[in-house]
C-alpha cells in the first residue's frame, strides 16, 4: 500500500519501529520520487536528527502541544490512570511548558530545568512570560509552597522525564532547537518521510517516546490544516506498525477527525487486547469497512458480532492466508458480508515486493537525508551547552530589572 501511494505521488509518512521494512521501501523507491523522501534514522547517533515537540504555528497550537504531551506522559506513566500522573503533575507539566515556550527555540530540556531551577525561573524566565495565569502560577502558588513540599514533588516530576533528557540518543535529538523537518510541510507539500526508530539500538522504551512524540507532531500539523479551505488539503497517507506502542488518550479524537483533514491512517497492530479500550471504541465507532484475516478465538468472538449472522467466529478462526471476510461499505448501506482471496500467484506479482531494487538510489537517499536534515553530534552538543551558558549570562541582567521576589 505504501509503494502504491508512492508510485501515485501521493504524500506518505511511515513509522517502523524495527527498520527492516523501512529498508524495504527504500530500496523500492523510483527514481524520480528520490528528492520527495526524508529517510529519518533515529538509530544515526552520528548525525541525529531534530524534533523539536515545543514548537507553535499559534497560540491555539501551545495549549494543543501542552495537551498531548500531557497525555503522552500519562500514557507512558500512568496508563491505568492510578494517580501518578495526577492534576499537580499536570498543572506543573503545563505551566513550565507553556514558560519554556515564552521563548522561541526553547526544547524539553528547558523545561526540565525550568522546574529544577527556582532561581533561574526567577530571573531569566518571569520577565519574558506574557500569559497572566502562568505568571500567577509561578509568583503565587509555587513561590507560596513550601520549601520540603516543593522538594518532594518536584523530584517526582523530574523523574519523569530525566531518563529521556540524560539519555544521550534522545537528548541530542528533543534537545534540537528547530526540527530538521516541518510535518505541515510535508503533508502540504506530498513528501514521503519514512522514520525507522531502530528499536534494536533505541530499547523500547526510547523507541515507544520518540514514536508518541512523532505521532504528536503529526497530528498536531494535521489539525493546523484547519486554517486551509477543505477541497485544497491534499490526501496525506500515515502508516504506523506496532500502533498499540504510540497511541494515547488523545488518538480517539483524530480518528473521528482525520476524514476532513485528509488524513488517511493506516494502523498495524496484533490483536485488539493491546489497544486501550477508548482507542479500541473509537476505532470501531469510526471503520467503515471491515476485512477480517485469520484471527485468534478471543478477536473472532468479538468481531462475530459485526457479521452476525452469516459468518461465525469459528470461520474466521479457520480462514487460509490471505483468505478475508469482508464487510462493505457501499453508498452508504452494508450489503451482506462475502469472503475474498488476496493472493495473486506464487510471488504476489502487483503486491510490490516483486518491483526492481534500487539500492544506488537507497544509498543516495539515506546520504541526501543524512545531510540535508541531520546535524553533527558536536555541532547539536555545543548548541546545549552554549544554550545553558547563555542564559546563565543574562540572569544577572533580568534580576535587576526590578521584577518582585518570588520567595522560593
Amino acid at each position: 500500500m505504501i509503494i502504491q501511494d508512492i508510485y501515485n505521488g501521493d504524500g506518505v509518512c511511515f513509522i517502523d519501529p524495527h527498520g527492516e521494512t523501512a529498508e524495504m521501501i527504500l530500496d523500492r523507491i523510483p527514481p524520480e520520487r528520490a528528492e520527495d523522501v526524508i529517510y529519518f534514522n533515529a538509530g544515526d547517533f552520528e548525525r541525529p536528527f531534530g524534533l523539536n515537540i515545543m514548537e507553535f504555528y499559534s497560540e491555539q497550537h501551545k495549549h494543543q502541544i501542552v495537551n498531548s504531551f500531557i497525555a503522552l506522559l500519562i500514557r507512558l506513566f500512568d496508563p491505568h490512570n492510578q494517580g501518578y500522573a495526577g492534576p499537580a503533575f499536570q498543572q506543573a507539566v503545563r505551566n513550565s511548558m507553556l514558560t519554556a515556550m515564552s521563548k522561541e527555540g526553547s526544547t524539553l530540556i528547558e523545561v526540565v530545568r525550568i522546574l529544577q531551577d527556582e532561581e533561574w525561573v526567577k530571573s531569566y524566565w518571569l520577565p519574558l512570560i506574557k500569559d497572566e495565569l502562568v505568571l500567577r502560577y509561578w509568583t503565587d502558588q509555587v513561590a507560596k509552597t513550601d520549601q520540603k513540599t516543593k522538594s518532594e514533588s518536584l523530584t517526582y516530576f523530574i523523574s519523569k522525564f530525566d531518563k529521556f533528557t540524560t539519555n544521550l540518543a534522545i537528548r541530542n535529538i528533543i534537545g534540537q532547537t528547530k526540527s530538521s523537518f516541518d510535518f505541515r510541510d510535508v503533508m502540504d507539500q506530498g513528501k514521503i518521510l519514512i522514520i525507522n526508530l531502530a528499536k534494536g539500538a533505541m530499547g523500547d522504551e526510547n523507541m515507544e517516546f520518540l514514536g508518541l512524540l512523532i505521532v504528536q507532531k503529526l497530528l498536531g500539523a494535521a489539525l493546523s490544516r484547519e486554517n486551509v479551505d477543505e477541497r485544497s488539503r491534499r490526501d496525506f497517507f500515515f502508516y504506523a506498525d506496532e500502533f498499540q506502542n504510540f497511541t494515547t488518550e488523545e488518538f480517539g479524537s483524530i480518528l473521528s477527525e482525520a476524514r476532513k483533514y485528509h488524513l488517511n491512517l493506516t494502523l498495524a497492530h496484533q490483536y485488539i487486547g493491546q489497544l486501550p479500550e477508548d482507542i479500541k471504541g473509537a476505532v470501531f465507532g469510526n471503520v467503515g469497512s471491515l476485512f477480517i484475516a485469520r484471527c485468534s478465538a478471543e478477536d473472532a468472538k468479538f468481531l462475530e458480532t459485526q457479521f452476525e449472522p452469516y459468518i461465525t467466529s469459528s470461520d474466521m478462526v479457520n480462514q487460509g492466508i490471505g483468505n478475508y471476510y469482508v464487510k462493505l461499505l457501499s453508498k452508504g448501506s452494508y450489503p451482506a458480508p462475502f469472503s475474498m482471496n488476496s493472493l495473486y500467484g506464487e510471488r504476489y506479482p502487483g503486491s510490490g515486493f516483486d518491483l526492481p531494487v534500487k539500492k544506488e538510489v537507497s544509498d543516495i537517499i539515506k546520504k541526501y537525508s543524512r545531510t540535508k536534515y541531520g546535524r553533527d553530534l558536536e555541532v547539536v552538543n555545543d548548541d546545549i551547552r552554549i544554550r545553558a551558558q547563555l542564559d546563565r549570562k543574562e540572569e544577572p541582567k533580568t534580576q535587576q530589572a526590578g521584577f518582585p521576589p518570588m520567595g522560593f
